[in-house]
């Protein structure tokens, strides 16, 4: 089975390294796509501690190492500019989705954001978020615990998600296999 290609936002790839399984993507994965902003905004989270920036430049320099990870600004950056009039879309959500036009509108796009994925839906652009990944990397990869993934994301990340969406999201991928 041929696997896909994603291109990343910047929750995502937040949670991911926060949770220490960002290379279970490469089970999930062909190839993981970084937009230039998402690596920035990355860089520069809100209220980062000063002694854990150098923290998340070296992951930053080990992702581009890896065969199956590769910085991308292959984009029109006019259609950057026409996401980002969209209400709510960021920078780095805006290059993701630029990205997934230039590449022919083929890999997924993983965010998380409300409004992203309300945009992705409209857009028909195949998108799935952080909760979809560590339940399929629960389910089918067993690499992960789902719910204590989920439990730290909301206790240390403050990520807002209900327990409904949490046994949600689990039922429908299980559901799956």
């Amino acid at each position: 089975m041929d696997l896909p290609n994603a291109i990343i936002d910047t929750s995502v790839l937040i949670a991911l390294h926060h949770l220490g399984i960002w290379k279970c993507l490469n089970l999930l994965y062909n190839k993981i796509h970084i937009p230039r902003a998402v690596e920035q905004e990355f860089l520069r989270p809100k209220n980062l501690d000063l002694s854990k920036q150098s923290e998340y430049y070296k992951f930053i320099e080990q992702l581009y190492e890896l065969p199956w990870v590769q910085a991308c600004s292959d984009y029109d950056s006019s259609i950057v500019d026409l996401y980002a009039t969209k209400p709510g879309i960021h920078k780095g959500e805006s290059e993701a989705f630029a990205q997934w036009q230039a590449l022919g509108n083929m890999p997924e796009v993983l965010v998380d954001d409300k409004k992203a994925r309300n945009l992705a839906h409209i857009e028909k652009i195949k998108h799935h978020g952080t909760l979809y990944l560590l339940a399929q990397m629960d389910i089918r990869l067993k690499c992960v615990n789902y719910y204590k993934a989920t439990d730290k994301l909301r206790n240390e990340l403050k990520f807002r998600i209900t327990d409904k969406t949490i046994h949600k999201v689990y039922n429908k991928v299980k559901s799956y296999y």
